[in-house]
């Protein structure tokens, strides 16, 4: 961009260019900021524009700001860092850069000596001597540095790191207070920007001692930059700002110091602090909101609140982290409000499991062996399950084995065969969801929330006299279940019969689509999905219900369900299905075969014979397929079709419907040629090729006499002849195969050379070339065949 040029007329000429190419809105957008002769800090208004009309309003106030700048060719960040070279030394914990003598004009900065720390002049005019290196800062002297020093006085210590001259629009003096190694209080004003394009309040480290930060954060909120790049965050700064002869609190994200320009930005955290009114015009103004004061306040925040460790923190919630940072704060306050602290009354569905058996007859098996090392993890097991009160020591004479299946993690899991009581027990018919029908209703839904239920089963009831069916036998006792387990062929029934009595209302409503104990959330808009969200959380907190945060996911553009992956656009398989079949090694020699086809032999099935006289109802008309016959086309059939199309035969065909004609017949709809004894059909120009093909082609590729005699026993089309002997002068065959003629040429031979000159030579003649002053135009060559020797004459002509 030109200097004196107008950045309305450089974004029309950066556009015009671009719309001679391909090249995206935003990438233009890009080219055009980058293009600005500024500082990036100057431009973080324009940034924020998404299209054209956004960025052509940005310039226009982009312009205004730039204009009230003084001076205008220097930036802020240069006069920063100019401000900073300008400075002496500062008092304890200040920061600063390397003194200089010369201080720029009606600009209120202290000068500071770093050789006696005194103020009103530098060290290169200091009258006292110059202080030994390692020396104390203070006194001078060896045996001590400054923050231990004795003699240190009581003095202020507010530093001023940047000077209060004419500042722009959106830049605000921020003091704050801070503390330094020794505990000492600073204070430090800082030359802050207001930008409104930041969640965020951003401070440099050097400003922030380590123990006056806390470095735990949340690993789900990560910040990015302008430019894309991730913000690497140190910790976390609260504290109160002076600002305006105001107290503000404020949180501070620590950043280092080569991260901005800036010494501190002011983001929307700041401009929405509760209780303040903010204006942005030419300067800043804060107006302070009065509310009413509350004197029992400590009464109003002792809440009586005990987690559990089942209650997971909110570093463990999954967020979409495409979300806007407000957002994912909105998604917390909902998980925390309504599902963490949600205190309202508890209701008890007083829902059992029965179980009803075919017939009284006890089953009962031994306990199968386990290693010393499964023995101890199912003692841990066991205890837990005793301590929650899922199961209890059991004397029935029923007992099924158990089984120790291995997790993902490599955890074991308890399982208990129930086959054999399976096979007994009167099935349940509530109604199962079908996968197909929870997929249709996805369509067109942009946000997606997953939830589920932790220890879905355990939280129904078996009822008293069931109990007893649901014992099982171990090396370690036997014991009986009072939650309903796992392997049970009524379970899973049972328990969608009781999450559709939680979860009526949702469920009726349409707003949530269950299957088993995975409760999926699928909304077009933010709000209706975070209502949504509040009322699922509401009733599993009314009814004691607890979800593993770690295999939730909230607001997700796509999410992976019973199989699939699914998000705005559509469904599709979900690739780890088949991961395993698609990353299994390709054999690559014999043996590799034989073991794959070895591999393949572990597949065992079983073939059941079914005897004839219950395979009556089978016969060949039973397993007939209906048979779709394709008849193709004739010739004359598709030449009628495609007279249909030429229009020349149709302005022949129109004549004949309202008058004869001596060339031409309409007969049973197609139009033929008269001749002189018979009719030939007129062929359309679309099937000319075809005929010429058929006639020449097919009959051994004749010559153009024959095929005129093949082609006039049924067809005729204008031009016929010609167009016959252009087929056959083209026709590739009759050119490779037909004989050449004319002369045959003979081969080449070498003329013998001799062996001694002067027996063979060569002769010739070059020219005519220009004629020389004695009239001469052609040069003689003579040249021995043996030596290569070469003689030259010139002639006036050819002849010798």
């Amino acid at each position: 961009m030109k200097k004196e040029e107008c950045l309305l007329e450089y974004l029309l000429k950066m556009r015009e260019l671009a719309s001679k190419g391909q090249i995206e809105e935003e990438s233009v957008i890009e080219y055009v900021i980058q293009g600005i002769n500024d500082d990036p800090e100057h431009k973080f208004l324009l940034y924020e524009a998404k299209t054209y009309v956004d960025l052509k309003k940005k310039i226009e106030v982009y312009e205004k700001i730039r204009k009230t700048r003084t001076p205008s060719t220097q930036s802020v960040g240069q006069r920063f860092r100019k401000h900073n070279e300008n400075k002496g030394t500062y008092s304890p914990g200040s920061v600063g850069a390397k003194g200089s003598s010369k201080t720029p004009p009606n600009q209120n900065i202290i000068r500071r000596c770093y050789n006696c720390n005194g103020v009103g002049h530098f060290a290169s005019n200091c009258p006292i001597p110059v202080r030994e290196k390692g020396s104390c800062y203070n006194c001078g002297a060896k045996e001590h540095q400054k923050r231990n020093c004795p003699g240190k006085k009581k003095e202020d210590n507010t530093t001023n790191v940047i000077s209060t001259e004419t500042q722009d629009p959106y830049m605000v003096n921020v003091k704050i207070n801070v503390k330094d190694d020794c505990q000492t209080e600073c204070s430090y004003n800082l030359n802050s920007l207001i930008y409104t394009g930041s969640p965020i309040s951003v401070v440099k480290v050097r400003y922030v001692t380590e123990n006056n930060f806390n470095e735990g954060l949340n690993p789900n909120l990560n910040f990015v930059g302008v430019n894309g790049s991730k913000l690497d965050i140190l910790g976390i700064f609260n504290t109160e700002v002076f600002v305006n002869e105001t107290v503000l609190p404020i949180k501070f994200y620590v950043v280092h110091n080569s991260t901005m320009s800036f010494n501190a930005i002011l983001g929307r955290d700041f401009l929405n602090t509760k209780g303040f009114t903010f204006t942005l015009g030419d300067h800043l103004k804060i107006i302070s909101n009065e509310f009413e004061k509350v004197n029992n306040f400590d009464e109003i925040l002792n809440v009586d609140f005990k987690v559990g460790e089942e209650i997971k923190s909110n570093k463990e919630v999954q967020i979409n982290p495409c979300l806007d940072y407000d957002k994912k704060v909105e998604v917390l306050e909902v998980y925390d409000n309504f599902y963490l602290c949600n205190d309202s009354p508890k209701i008890d569905c007083n829902y059992e499991m029965n179980i009803c058996v075919k017939n009284d007859q006890p089953i009962s098996f031994r306990p199968r062996r386990l290693s010393f090392s499964e023995k101890e993890k199912l003692q841990n097991m066991l205890d837990d399950l005793l301590e929650r009160g899922i199961i209890r020591p059991s004397s029935s004479d029923y007992c099924s084995p158990i089984v120790l299946v291995r997790k993902k993690t490599g955890d074991l899991r308890l399982c208990v065969d129930y086959r054999e009581l399976n096979k007994i027990t009167i099935k349940d018919n509530f109604p199962t969801p079908l996968i197909e029908d929870n997929l249709d209703r996805l369509r067109n839904k942009r946000y997606f929330t997953t939830l589920d239920l932790k220890d879905g089963f355990h939280h129904v009831r078996v009822a008293e006299s069931s109990i007893k069916f649901t014992s099982f036998i171990t090396p370690l006792g036997q014991f009986e279940y009072l939650r309903m387990p796992f392997g049970l062929t009524n379970a899973p029934r049972v328990f969608n019969r009781f999450i559709n009595l939680v979860f009526n209302k949702l469920i009726r409503a349409n707003k949530i689509i269950l299957y088993l104990d995975d409760i999926l959330i699928a909304t077009n808009s933010y709000e209706e999905h975070l209502d949504i969200l509040k009322e699922v959380f509401g009733a599993a907190s009314q009814h004691n219900l607890l979800f593993r945060i770690d295999k939730c996911a909230f607001l997700m553009f796509e999410i992976s369900y019973l199989g699939y992956l699914v998000n705005n656009d559509g469904i599709r398989p979900d690739p780890k299905n088949v991961e395993a079949i698609l990353q299994y090694p390709i054999p690559t020699n014999a043996k590799e075969v034989v073991k794959w086809a070895l591999f393949l032999q572990n597949y065992d099935y079983e073939l059941q014979h079914r005897p004839g006289t219950r395979m009556i109802h089978v016969d060949a008309l039973s397993r007939a397929n209906n048979i779709l016959v394709l008849e193709e086309n004739t010739l004359e059939q598709n030449l009628a079709v495609s007279q249909n199309l030429d229009s020349s035969i149709q302005k022949v065909k129109s004549e004949l419907e309202i008058r004869e004609s001596t060339k031409f017949e309409l007969r049973n709809g197609p139009v033929y040629r008269k001749s002189k004894r018979k009719l030939l059909f007129y062929v359309p120009s679309l099937m000319e090729s075809q005929i010429l093909t058929m006639c020449h082609d097919n009959f051994g590729h004749v010559g153009v006499d024959k095929t005129m005699e093949y082609l006039k026993r049924s067809y005729w089309f204008p031009s016929i002849k010609e167009k016959v002997k252009n087929h056959v002068r083209n026709c590739l065959k009759c050119i490779t195969f037909s004989p050449i003629g004319g002369a045959v040429p003979s081969e080449l031979h070498n003329i013998p050379k001799g062996n001694k000159p002067f027996v063979t030579i060569h002769i010739d003649h070059y020219g005519p070339l220009e004629k020389t002053s004695t009239g001469k135009r052609y040069i003689f060559e003579i040249i021995d065949c043996f030596t290569k020797f070469v003689k030259l004459c010139s002639q006036e002509h050819q002849n010798l």
